[in-house]
C-alpha cells in the first residue's frame, strides 16, 4: 500500500517550466515542413515545456505523498498501519471504491467536503480516512491548476503563430480543446496530452535542446 500511494501521490509539480534560455531551444531543420523560423521556434519552445510539465508532474505528487507520510507519521501512525494491514473492504467488490478508500459513499464525501462541522464529526471516527481525503483534494487541486496552466500555454502558442501555421496544426489545438472540456480527472488525461502534443510535433520538427 506504501509503494502503491508513492506512486499513485507522485504527480504534480508543474513547475513554471519556461525556457530559460529562448535561444536554446532554437530548432534544426524541420522534416518536410517549411514553416516560418519564428513558428518553428514557438512549436520547439513548446515541446520543451511539455517536458518540463511531465516532469514536474511527477514532483509533485511525490511531493504530496511524502507529505501525507510525513503526517501519517507523526500524527496518526497506529491508524495508517491499522489501514495498510487490514485490508478487507478492499476485498468487498459490493462496496464502492468511494466506500473502499474513505468508508463513505460519495454523496456523504460531498457533504463532508461542504460542511466543516461535518467532516470534523467524521474525522473523529475515521482519522486516516479523512487526512487520505485531505491528501486526495490536494492532489485534485494541483492537478485542476496544471490543467489550466497547459490550456493556458497552448492558447498562447496559438496566438503567437501564424495563421498558416494555425491551421496546419489545427490537430494539435484540437487535442487541447478535447481536453479542456472533457470531464476527466487525474494524471492520465494529462500524461495522454502530453503524449500526443509531443508526438505531433517530434514527427514533423527537430527541436535541439
Amino acid at each position: 500500500m506504501q509503494s502503491y500511494l508513492i506512486i499513485a501521490l507522485a504527480l504534480m509539480s508543474l513547475a513554471n517550466a519556461a525556457p530559460s534560455d529562448p535561444d536554446s531551444y532554437a530548432p534544426t531543420e524541420a522534416v518536410s515542413v517549411p514553416l516560418p523560423e519564428s513558428d518553428k521556434n514557438h512549436l520547439c519552445k513548446f515541446h520543451e515545456y511539455l517536458n518540463g510539465v511531465r516532469m514536474g508532474l511527477f514532483g509533485v505528487i511525490m511531493g504530496i505523498n511524502m507529505d501525507f507520510m510525513s503526517k501519517a507519521e507523526t500524527n496518526f501512525p497506529n491508524e495508517f498501519i491499522n489501514f495498510l494491514t487490514n485490508r478487507r473492504r478492499e476485498k468487498n467488490a459490493t462496496l464502492s471504491l468511494w466506500q473502499r478508500n474513505f468508508g463513505v459513499d460519495k454523496d456523504q464525501i460531498k457533504m463532508i467536503l461542504r460542511n466543516r462541522t461535518v467532516a470534523q464529526e467524521w474525522a473523529k471516527d475515521h482519522v486516516f480516512e479523512s487526512h487520505y481525503l485531505e491528501m486526495h483534494v490536494s492532489l485534485f487541486n494541483a492537478l485542476r491548476s496544471l490543467k489550466e496552466r497547459m490550456v493556458e500555454e497552448a492558447t498562447r502558442l496559438k496566438s503567437s503563430l501564424s495563421s498558416e501555421t494555425v491551421a496546419r496544426e489545427h490537430e494539435l489545438f484540437d487535442d487541447v480543446n478535447q481536453f479542456e472540456n472533457s470531464r476527466r480527472n487525474g494524471v492520465n488525461p494529462i500524461t495522454d496530452l502530453i503524449d500526443n502534443l509531443e508526438s505531433k510535433i517530434e514527427n514533423k520538427y527537430e527541436c535541439s535542446t
